[in-house]
């Protein structure tokens, strides 16, 4: 039986004809194109038979297609009139010409036309060329609009980012590396990187390695040899620990970060792209006299301050507070109170623990359906937050560029002793020289088949290690984590009992 309803057929809008304008002084030819054209199924935008006549009608009707007779009589040739349609409106082009001449034919294609058509020409010839060159302009107004994108979103960044091309010169750099390196994007695009980017430790000892393969790539030491690595086939490069930048007109300034491959849609490497930052340094830091990396993208963002750092810096008043604020975070029973700076509060949607001089240091609400804890990674509060969301079971799952860290609970796998050390430890047991500290029921040696590290909020058996130049590269099922041996990494034991 057939309603009413489903007899009704579907009218769906017809997509708007193309319209084209045609520029073309002899005018037969231009009515033939013209009546050629409404046979296909174009609009016509207008007609125009000198340079002045056309760029007006252009500004006005903005067609989607020009028919540019390159002959053109008076002062503006049709390649004259193209350069500024180029310029100006960036619409495309196709040349018409009886003339096929090499010098014409060189000077026409300065202007990047969308086609050409040799007079006299075929009513189809006519069609194909205008779809290839509607075509070809779609696509690349697709790219332009994805790169505008891209480039608008990195130069919000906070870290600074350089690109290159194929041969290692700077084709992209954001604000933020051009506040960090001194060289603004003008001066320093078609350069080769490393005359941009200079370690202080190029200055002292000149790179005179020539073979680099991917097992040396971690921890290399020049931006020369970098760049050499990543265009040769190494994804990932990490800048080397303590490394120090020599800016233009600035005294060397420390930076964290790591270099990628750029690939295309086929896989092949058409350049690097660069991503640093200078270090926060924080009281803690400071008393402790290190400057660890907690930007790396391969791997959960991690703990950079010790527990014992924080309780001398920090009293026991906001030590409790802070553990009061994130036991009622968990339990999804927050409360108000005020101790010491610290101030908790809550509305119908999130609760806020706020210090009086740093702002902000935890804010917990539900993201995408998921309870989460937002960590200001910058206050002296960080890693006493961090150490009582981990006991919770709450593990960092992704970093953001606010200087904001997400955390969300992860289930600890069944008789896993988490642990948060130096990832130089995890090396050591790894390789049987010491047992993890603070267990006081480990034996001498972990078998390695009970090691488990954290990777982006998931729990995985480590499967391989390797150390080269302060850099410790851990292998699991769930990708690769590069660390300096110095950084902080979650990581456990599985024991079976």
């Amino acid at each position: 039986m057939t309603t009413e309803l489903d007899a009704k057929p579907i009218h769906q809008s017809a997509p708007p004809k193309k319209r084209i304008m045609v520029v073309e002084d002899e005018s037969v030819i231009a009515l033939d194109i013209i009546s050629s054209l409404t046979r296909l199924g174009y609009d016509v935008a207008g007609k125009a038979a000198s340079g002045d006549s056309a760029l007006r009608k252009i500004q006005n009707s903005r067609p989607d297609l020009i028919l540019m007779d390159i002959h053109i009589k008076g002062e503006m040739t049709g390649i004259d009139i193209s350069e500024k349609v180029k310029s100006e409106f960036q619409i495309p082009i196709v040349y018409l010409t009886a003339n096929a001449d090499d010098s014409t034919f060189k000077q026409a294609n300065q202007t990047e036309p969308y086609g050409y058509l040799l007079k006299p020409f075929e009513e189809r010839e006519l069609s194909i060329a205008i779809e290839i060159a509607l075509h070809k302009h779609e696509q690349e107004q697709v790219i332009r609009s994805s790169e505008h994108w891209y480039a608008t979103a990195f130069q919000s960044l906070s870290e600074a980012v350089m690109a290159t091309d194929r041969h290692g010169n700077v084709i992209f750099m954001n604000a933020m590396a051009e506040s960090i390196t001194d060289w603004s994007l003008q001066e320093a695009l078609d350069r080769p990187i490393a005359d941009v980017l200079k370690f202080r430790s190029e200055m002292q000892k000149s790179d005179t390695s020539d073979t680099i393969n991917s097992s040396q790539a971690v921890g290399l030491r020049s931006v020369r040899s970098i760049v050499k690595a990543i265009l040769e086939g190494t994804d990932v490069v990490q800048l080397p620990a303590h490394t120090q930048l020599l800016p233009r007109s600035k005294q060397a300034v420390s930076i964290v970060g790591h270099v990628v491959a750029i690939r295309d849609t086929i896989g092949d490497i058409t350049g690097c792209l660069f991503t640093f930052r200078t270090p926060v340094i924080t009281a803690q830091t400071k008393s402790s006299n290190s400057s660890l990396d907690t930007s790396k993208e391969s791997q959960p963002p991690l703990i950079t301050k010790t527990p014992s750092t924080t309780s001398e810096l920090i009293g026991d008043r906001e030590i409790d507070a802070i553990k009061t604020f994130i036991d009622s975070f968990v339990s999804k029973q927050p409360t108000h109170f005020t101790s010491g700076e610290l101030t908790a509060s809550y509305d119908h949607a999130s609760a806020t623990l706020t210090s009086q001089t740093q702002g902000d240091i935890v804010i917990g609400k539900l993201v995408r359906g998921t309870q989460t804890a937002i960590v200001n990674r910058n206050s002296d509060y960080w890693e006493a937050v961090c150490h009582h969301l981990i006991v919770n079971s709450f593990f960092p799952v992704s970093q953001r560029t606010n200087g904001t860290c997400y955390f969300q609970h992860c289930t600890v796998p069944k008789n896993c002793q988490v642990y948060r050390t130096h990832a130089q430890e995890l090396w050591e047991v790894w390789h049987g020289k010491a047992c993890p500290k603070g267990d006081e029921t480990a034996s001498a040696t972990v078998s390695r088949a009970n090691l488990m590290v954290l990777r982006r909020g998931s729990w995985y058996h480590v499967q391989s290690l390797t150390l080269a130049d302060d850099m410790l590269k851990i292998q699991t099922i769930g990708g690769e984590i590069f660390i300096s041996r110095h950084d902080l990494l979650v990581w456990g034991t599985q024991r079976w009992r």
